[in-house]
């Protein structure tokens, strides 16, 4: 066999029967050489008596493994003249504590637990806020909570109260984007028991358009006309020369008050200049 220690059984056979312990204590003596060297030599007989032996060692009893290994033992008269009469069976369960290496324990939980997520609307202008909805015909754990979570911001958009089965929150960007949301159930230990679809918001540049427009002299024209018909009222009246607020007079700057069309800007001018 290869170097190293092993585990051997060495047999030892009486052929001269077993007539009694007294006259033939069947004893064996054991004795190890190696290379012309005595390194083992057991004279006492009685170290070695024995009634029986072992005829069956179960396969892999000395590999290490965890497991229980049964074999036989065979028992033999003290007469010659009687055969073998009993055998008995051992059982040995070796340990864990035999096992050189063993991984920590894992535990892993699968949930029946039904979460979707939508938005209204989907699609909007910067500054909108869309409406996002969690919900759930299961329900979560116990205790859990419907939290709804911006992937692409990286924040949470709200949570519900424990227990709840369906959960709103609003959310609005400022400026021109798109976002991912998901909503979980998350346990009371901060763990997340189930994820929802995701859903992708779109944020649209607001488009401005001008209607219902109305022509109005320029702050600066505007005193000029004042200025002009106070001189030919009062100084040198000559009511024909004074002009009425809806006379433009040539290469005058044109202000135009519009109407627009985002709600949350009030007023709106367009200047038109002349060309010189």
């Amino acid at each position: 066999m290869s170097s190293g220690e092993h585990q051997v059984v060495i047999e030892g056979l009486n052929d001269n029967g077993f007539s009694g312990s007294f006259f033939n204590p069947a004893g064996v003596n054991l004795q190890v050489v190696s290379n012309g060297v005595d390194v083992l030599d057991t004279s006492d007989a009685s170290q070695w008596m024995s009634t029986g032996y072992i005829s069956q060692l179960p396969s892999g009893w000395f590999s290490g493994e965890v497991g229980t290994w049964s074999w036989e033992q065979t028992l033999l008269q003290e007469s010659s003249a009687q055969p073998v009469y009993e055998q008995q069976t051992f059982t040995l369960t070796t340990p864990a504590a035999n096992v050189s290496a063993t991984s920590t324990p894992v535990s892993v939980t699968w949930y029946s637990y039904d979460l979707g997520l939508s938005a209204t609307p989907t699609t909007l202008r910067a500054g909108q806020a869309t409406t996002l909805t969690a919900t759930s015909t299961t329900g979560g754990g116990p205790g859990d909570v419907i939290e709804i979570y911006d992937e692409t911001t990286g924040k949470v958009v709200g949570t519900s109260t424990p227990n709840a089965s369906s959960y709103s929150a609003t959310w609005t960007e400022s400026a021109p984007t798109t976002d991912t949301f998901i909503a979980w159930f998350v346990n009371p230990s901060g763990g997340h028991d189930q994820a929802s679809n995701t859903v992708q918001v779109t944020w649209n540049q607001a488009k401005l358009t001008l209607s219902d427009a109305e022509v109005y002299h320029t702050p600066e024209w505007q005193q000029n006309l004042q200025n002009y018909n106070n001189y030919y009222t009062n100084v040198d009246p000559q009511p024909q020369l004074v002009r009425s607020e809806s006379d433009f007079w040539a290469g005058e700057d044109l202000l135009f008050k519009v109407k627009p069309s985002i709600t949350d800007i009030a007023q709106a001018y367009v200047y038109l200049r002349r060309l010189a």
